[in-house]
């Protein structure tokens, strides 16, 4: 019998200390990321971005806005980013460089093709 309650006293111990070890690497991981993210938010702003959090599931990207935005376009090659079609083909500079988004390049509008959405 006192074998046994000592061998359970012993598991309990090893089992506590393991619970105890997985908190701690738990939280460790969660200080890296803090800190990543903080480093990550420093370096957009240094660029001029902004974190915006965006696609399905709402994630954290560095947005810039391109100095040309909305202005009126023909063709791609005269902005900073994409000349995108409005629904009545009109071009204009595309605002950001956010990927996640529904969009049309006045390129494909000349060329009939339907709406990309991205997410």
């Amino acid at each position: 019998m006192k074998k046994f309650l000592l061998l359970t006293i012993i598991l309990l111990i090893i089992i506590i200390s393991g619970f105890s070890f997985f908190a701690y690497k738990k939280n460790t991981d969660a200080k890296d990321s803090i800190i990543k993210r903080a480093e990550e938010k420093k370096f957009c702003e240094e660029t001029g971005g902004k974190i915006g959090f965006v696609g399905f599931d709402g994630m954290p990207l560095c947005i810039h806005e391109y100095p040309d935005k909305r202005k009126p376009c023909t063709s791609s090659d005269e902005c900073e980013g994409t000349c995108e079609a409005n629904k009545d083909g009109a071009g204009f500079c595309k605002v950001n460089d956010n990927p996640y988004r529904c969009h049309l390049t006045i390129e494909d509008f000349r060329a009939g093709k339907q709406m990309l959405c991205i997410d």
